[in-house]
């Protein structure tokens, strides 16, 4: 025969202590029941309660013990007489009492080892301390064992057993802790894990609305593992457990700790003055709790819900009232007719093979069994029989009905299919091992003999074990699990009854699965809550020190009433609280009203602005021609007037209702609209600047004055801001927001409008501004026929102020509507005032002064006779400086015109002859000399101006002629005369007369500061004097001609 040599040497010395220290017959040393059989399974069943100490007590167990055992004790009659039934071995058992205690379960345990090393025949291994040799009787190989009752106790013998690799079935241990299969490879149960019944228990709760619970639970793996589970399921279904009450598995009498959580539950009770609850422990815990509340005298004051361990065992008669009306789970109870029959029949004299029986009856009719081979047997001593009332009697039985008289009531244990499931698996397990090790075989055949129990196990005979078990249902593990089938029992009346139960035979329980039972009055249970529901609206607010109890609030206007967390949760930034108050509604959105009775108003005048721009772009186009119009260069002036459109078009785009196409339009016509308007007003500007304002004694042509250059130059300043405009939409593209200046608007407006986006498109066009203003200043006196410098710079003042009274709003305030009232305000005063200085009064002398729209009056200075001041001659020194500007600007000063007067001018000396400067027609050269000295030149009248006849514009070549821009045209001819002349004259002579040339005083002067001036007169006078300018002067007298000009060279 094969055999193994087990783990080590050490191991097999324990053994041997085993075998030496204990007897070795299984009749003596301890109680046991045993039948024999070919193959033996082991029992572990609570015959006695448990004592204090963790010892056994003296009392029998009736359901959980006697009954339990008597199942096994039938299950193997059945299967040797059916299951095993022609295959010529049978199966025995070998049953232990644990009294609830895993240390005696472990004694026991040493027992099952030591009978499975001997029926290995190992027994030659071992040797006691005398020499001799351990014996055992054997009564079969042991191939599994049954048991235990509890979690607590199948623990322990689940990771003892393994070590032997012996098959452990319970029929009672639901711990979750025990589906660990890498840690309990050998064990399995006929009962489904505590996952299970905690689903239960959470739907009982549910069931009946109780949300406001309190748990104790024992500190064994089945009682904390259990809590754990029953915690979790409750946080999902949002039921409160206010406390947990751990107590210690062992408590004695002088123990306080149960009455103190009995104290501390009582803390807890509900809006009907009770406290539900959940008792998830032992029996005989339990049952302890039960008695401290009767002697309180509460028992009305709570309402249990029971699980497993202690629901549906019996009850003492003193706690039936603390008991009352408590509900619980316990695996399904089902009733076996024939097992009934069996168990009724039995007497103490004639069940031999269950040792515990006798004293079951001696405690079950309160009598003493007379027989003294019963009392032998049953190992009483005189002592023990003298607390007993009375012998029994022959016709004392057991009843299901019970006889008050007899004390003979049968609680049946309503549970024992599972104990009788336990051995059907061993059983039909053996039977699939015999047929695939020997086939048709009968008996044990040496292949079977050569196996090790072990196979059972570690091939799966156990686990895929499928049979009808003895009360009709399919019977499968499920891993290592039973199936769940579970009942609901209530305690009513002093007895356990069932209300509901799980669908029949389902392997998992899935939610709301709970069956219940129809016609039950008995369950009118009340609703469980620390408060009372709060009305819809209000939110529940925690009371500090009571756990899931609170008091109701009402919500706010802009908060709603959170389903899951029963709080009011603020509602998100553009919504309001519905009716229901339950959620948040979207608050209507506001916009710039485009039928508000003020936009309305101010949208009509910016609607007869652009009309009147309009009308006036119309105007100069007609008069395009007229001195007028050609003076203030048309080309830039449509310029300019198509900026103006675009500032008052852009407050459409800034009214309208918002979206990203209106949002881009604001955007781009914001930036563009000023930049063209302030572009052509610094080009304008600058042109006249450069042309008089040039810093150097030679001549210089002054370049890029033409009417294209300047249109040039213009697109060049707006294309800069396209540019800008184009890479911001790319990188931050215009979009809709939704600002909420207070809880109750929802203003819908640009993005750009939320914060100083808009300055972007602004700073440009601030730069521009900033430099028109100061070309307008350093322009202000230039001739009127060149450039309306006065209006311009008018111009530029209102738009330095409007900016800054612009920046200050825009900054200061936060309210999109007064943002965008403040663009369009700014945009639409911007556009007025341009169109006021620069064209209104233009318009009106095109349309209503006709007679002023004359090259005369376009070219003069608009100044009185008395403006033309006597200049000292004593001062010319200090004219020097604006002289040199005047060369070159009008280098026509010294040239042929000049010479010829020159010599003719007798000499004169005068050291304070009074002059004055003459202004002349450049090209009037019709003209005789003696006209550019005649006595209106002395008193200084306003110079000739007239239009241009067709001879002298016939002069020109065609590109000339066809100009736009006379007046700059013979700006450049003036100017390329000047220097022409000015290479090959020179002027010897001096003596008082008039200045030459026919420029304007005012236009003489440098507009820089003295410092600049004295710079510009040290510079002057360090030129050559045969290139300096030539000045004629005329006394204010009215002698001969000769006598009235003196040439003075500079």
């Amino acid at each position: 025969m094969r055999t193994e040599i087990p783990l080590s040497i050490l191991r097999m010395r324990m053994l041997s202590m085993l075998f030496c220290a204990m007897p070795l017959t299984v009749a003596q040393g301890s109680r046991s029941a045993k039948i024999d059989g070919t193959f033996l399974i082991g029992a572990m069943f609570p015959i006695h309660n448990l004592h204090e100490g963790g010892t056994c007590g003296d009392v029998i167990q009736d359901q959980a013990g006697i009954q339990n055992l008597e199942a096994l004790l039938y299950a193997i009659d059945k299967v040797n007489n059916e299951i095993l039934k022609g295959l010529d071995f049978k199966l025995g058992t070998l049953a232990y009492d644990t009294c609830y205690s895993d240390t005696e379960a472990l004694k026991r345990a040493q027992q099952y080892v030591t009978y499975r090393i001997y029926t290995l025949e190992l027994d030659s291994m071992f040797k006691c301390a005398d020499s001799s040799r351990p014996s055992l009787n054997n009564n079969g190989t042991l191939i599994g064992v049954v048991g235990a009752a509890t979690s607590v106790v199948s623990i322990q013998l689940a990771s003892f057993f393994r070590l032997f690799k012996i098959p452990q079935i319970s029929y009672g241990a639901t711990s979750t802790e025990l589906s660990d299969t890498s840690r309990y490879d050998f064990f399995m149960r006929t009962v489904a894990s505590d996952t299970h019944q905690a689903r239960a228990i959470v739907e009982i709760l549910k069931r009946f609305q109780w949300t406001y619970v309190t748990c104790v639970h024992d500190d064994t793996s089945y009682g904390e593992r259990g809590y754990q589970e029953i915690f979790k399921l409750a946080q999902e279904e949002k039921i409160c457990i206010a406390e947990a009450i751990k107590v210690k598995r062992y408590v004695s009498s002088e123990d306080r700790q149960l009455e103190d959580a009995v104290k501390s539950l009582r803390i807890h009770n509900n809006t009907e003055g009770k406290t539900v609850v959940i008792l998830f422990a032992s029996d005989d815990i339990s049952k302890k709790i039960f008695r401290i509340v009767a002697k309180m005298g509460i028992q009305h004051h709570f309402q249990w819900v029971g699980c497993d361990a202690w629901i549906g065992r019996s009850v003492p008669t003193e706690v039936q009232d603390v008991v009352e009306s408590t509900i619980g789970v316990q695996p399904k109870i089902l009733t076996i007719p024939d097992f009934d029959k069996y168990f009724l029949r039995l007497r103490p004299d004639t069940n031999t093979r269950n040792p515990w029986f006798k004293k079951y009856w001696e405690q079950l009719f309160n009598c003493s069994v007379v027989s003294d081979a019963i009392g032998n047997a049953v190992g009483r001593d005189a002592s023990d029989k003298k607390n007993l009332l009375t012998s029994c009697e022959n016709d004392v039985a057991l009843s299901s009905e019970g006889n008050p008289t007899r004390f003979g009531k049968y609680q049946r244990n309503q549970n024992t299919y599972s104990t009788m499931d336990a051995v059907y698996a061993f059983a039909y397990a053996l039977k699939e091992w015999h047929r695939r090790l020997c086939g048709q075989m009968k008996g044990v055949c040496p292949a079977m003999k050569e196996a090790k129990p072990e196979d059972l196990m570690l091939q799966g005979y156990l686990k895929n074990v499928t049979f009808k078990d003895p009360v009709g249902f399919e019977f499968q593990f499920n891993n290592t699990d039973g199936p769940a089938r579970y009942s609901v029992m209530q305690y009513f009346r002093n007895e356990w009854r069932e209300v509901g139960d799980i669908a029949d035979n389902r392997r998992l329980f899935p939610g709301n699965s709970i069956r219940w039972f129809e016609n039950n009055e008995s369950l009118g249970y009340q609703a469980s809550m620390c408060s009372a529901e709060c009305r819809p609206g209000e939110a529940k607010q925690p009371i500090t020190g009571r756990s899931c109890c609170w008091s109701c609030r009402a919500c706010a206007q802009f908060e709603y009433l959170h389903e899951e967390t029963q709080a009011c949760i603020a509602c998100q930034a553009g919504t309001i609280t519905n009716q229901s108050k339950n959620g948040c509604a979207d608050i209507p959105e506001k916009s710039m009203n485009m039928r508000n009775k003020y936009v309305i108003i101010f949208m009509a005048f910016v609607c007869l602005g652009i009309v009147v721009t309009c009308l006036i772009a119309v105007l100069f186009f007609w008069h395009r021609d007229t001195p007028l119009i050609m003076a203030s260069g048309k080309e830039l002036s449509f310029v300019l007037l198509f900026g103006v459109v675009l500032s008052y078009a852009s407050t459409f785009a800034f009214v309208a209702y918002p979206t990203s196409t209106s949002c881009t339009f604001t955007r781009v016509l914001l930036g563009l609209s000023y930049t063209i308007c302030y572009a052509a007003i610094l080009v304008k500007t600058n042109r006249i600047y450069r042309v008089f304002n040039i810093h150097t004694s030679k001549p210089k042509k002054v370049t890029f004055i033409s009417a294209k250059s300047q249109l040039l130059i213009t697109s060049a300043i707006v294309f800069v801001e396209i540019l800008v405009l184009v890479f911001w939409l790319i990188f931050a593209p215009a979009d809709v927001v939704y600002e909420h200046p207070t809880p109750a608007d929802n203003v819908r407006a640009c993005g750009d409008a939320r914060g100083h986006s808009y300055i972007i498109s602004l700073i440009y066009p601030l730069l521009l501004m900033i430099a028109c203003v100061y070309y307008a200043v350093r322009t202000r006196k230039t001739p009127d026929g060149f450039n309306e410098t006065r209006y311009i710079e008018f111009g530029s003042y209102s738009f330095s102020i409007l900016w800054i009274a612009f920046i200050a709003m825009y900054v200061s305030v936060s309210n999109i509507f007064l943002r965008v009232g403040a663009l369009c305000f700014f945009s639409v005063v911007n556009a007025t005032i341009t169109l006021i200085t620069l064209f209104v009064t233009k318009a009106y002398i095109v349309l209503l002064k006709p007679q002023k729209n004359t090259r005369e009056n376009v070219m003069s200075r608009r100044r009185t006779r008395n403006s033309y001041e006597n200049v000292d001659i004593r001062n010319l020194s200090r004219m020097t400086s604006a002289v040199s500007n005047l060369h070159s600007t009008h280098p026509m000063v010294g040239s042929k015109t000049s010479s010829m007067i020159n010599g003719q001018v007798p000499q004169t000396n005068g050291p304070n002859l009074p002059v004055s400067i003459s202004a002349v027609n450049l090209y009037n050269s019709s003209k005789s000399v003696e006209s550019l000295y005649s006595v209106k030149s002395v008193v200084s009248d306003p110079p000739d101006h007239r239009q241009f006849e067709n001879e002298e514009i016939h002069q020109y070549p065609d590109p000339v002629r066809k100009s736009t821009d006379i007046v700059d045209l013979r700006l450049n001819d003036f100017l390329e005369k000047g220097r022409t002349s000015h290479e090959n004259e020179a002027v010897e002579d001096a003596s008082p007369g008039i200045i030459s040339g026919g420029i304007p005083r005012r236009s003489l002067r440098s507009f820089r500061s003295r410092k600049q001036r004295c710079r510009t007169m040290k510079r002057t006078k360090s030129l050559n004097a045969a290139h300096h300018p030539t000045i004629v002067v005329t006394s204010a007298s009215n002698e001969d001609i000769s006598t009235r000009f003196k040439v003075i060279h500079l």
